[in-house]
């Protein structure tokens, strides 16, 4: 596999590790007049995309001497 498809696919993985582990509690954020389902999928998606940011950068190739 290519690099950049392993730390593709691990930096996703990695985003998607606080949905298994821990996360906000919807009812929480319906005390405070939030919609809570749509709050704690929105928290998922930004730890996703952070993973997936993280897994598709990379560093520049070295430049020849």
């Amino acid at each position: 596999m290519a690099y950049i498809t392993v730390c593709t696919v691990l930096g996703l993985v990695i985003g998607w590790l606080p949905l298994l582990a821990h996360g906000p509690i919807p009812y929480k954020f319906d005390t405070v007049r939030m919609n809570g389902a749509v709050a704690v999928w929105a928290f998922y998606l930004a730890r996703l995309l952070i993973g997936l940011l993280v897994g598709i950068t990379r560093s520049p190739a070295r430049s020849p001497r």
